[in-house]
C-alpha cells in the first residue's frame, strides 16, 4: 500500500539520505522501453508459476500417502490448492497485460550528478541544478517496516516517478536525488 503519512516517508527518506551517503556519482537512470517492460513482467510471472509449481508439488508430496489409499481425495485436496494458487496467478499476468499496454515510454533519462540533475528528454537535454528540484518520498509500509521505494520529482521539464518500476536504475537515481537534497538542504 502506498503511503503518505509524514512520518513513514520521513522514515523512508532516512533510509535514502543513509544509502546515498556510500554512493558515488554520477548516477543514471532511463525510462524502460516497451519491449523491455514486458521482459521484465515476464520474469515475474515466470517467478510465480514456478512458486506455484513448487508449492503444488509439495502438497502432491504431503499427501501422496493419503492418496494412494484414497484416489478421490485429490480433488478434494488439489483442486481448491490449484485455485488458490492460479486465481492471483491470474490476476497478476492480467494486471501486467494491462499495464503493457497502456504502457509509453517517456524516453527519460535522468543523470543525478553532484551540482543537480541533467534530465534528457526526445534527445533534448536540460540541465537543472538543484534549487529547482522538489522531490516526494514514495514507500511501502508491511509487516517488516518502511521500505523507500523511489521518489516523485517535481522539475522544471516536468513531474515523474523515478523508481524500478519503469526505470532502469531508477530506485539508485531516486536515492542519489533524496540524498543530494539532503545535503542541500542540512550543508
Amino acid at each position: 500500500m502506498l503511503l503518505d503519512q509524514d512520518g513513514e516517508r520521513e522514515a523512508a527518506a532516512k533510509q535514502a539520505v543513509r544509502l546515498a551517503a556510500s554512493m558515488t556519482l554520477p548516477v543514471v537512470a532511463r525510462s524502460l522501453t516497451h519491449e523491455e517492460l514486458i521482459g521484465q513482467q515476464r520474469t515475474l510471472v515466470r517467478w510465480c508459476v514456478l512458486g506455484a509449481a513448487i508449492i503444488t508439488i509439495g502438497l502432491i508430496a504431503a499427501v501422496w500417502s493419503e492418496l494412494l489409499r484414497t484416489p478421490w481425495k485429490v480433488s478434494i485436496i488439489i483442486a481448491p490448492a490449484l485455485l488458490l494458487l492460479g486465481v492471483p496467478l491470474l490476476l497478476i499476468v492480467r494486471w501486467h497485460r494491462r499495464r503493457a499496454r497502456t504502457y509509453r515510454d517517456p524516453q527519460l533519462s535522468i543523470r543525478v550528478e553532484a551540482d543537480g540533475l541533467t534530465i534528457t528528454k526526445a534527445g533534448i537535454a536540460h540541465a537543472i541544478p538543484w534549487s529547482a528540484i522538489r522531490a516526494t518520498v514514495e514507500c511501502y509500509s508491511g509487516r517488516s517496516g518502511i521500505q523507500f521505494v523511489g521518489a516523485t520529482v517535481q522539475s522544471p521539464v516536468g513531474a515523474f516517478r523515478l523508481d524500478n518500476d519503469i526505470f532502469e536504475n531508477g530506485r539508485w537515481a531516486a536515492v542519489a536525488i533524496v540524498g543530494g537534497l539532503h545535503n542541500r538542504r542540512v550543508g
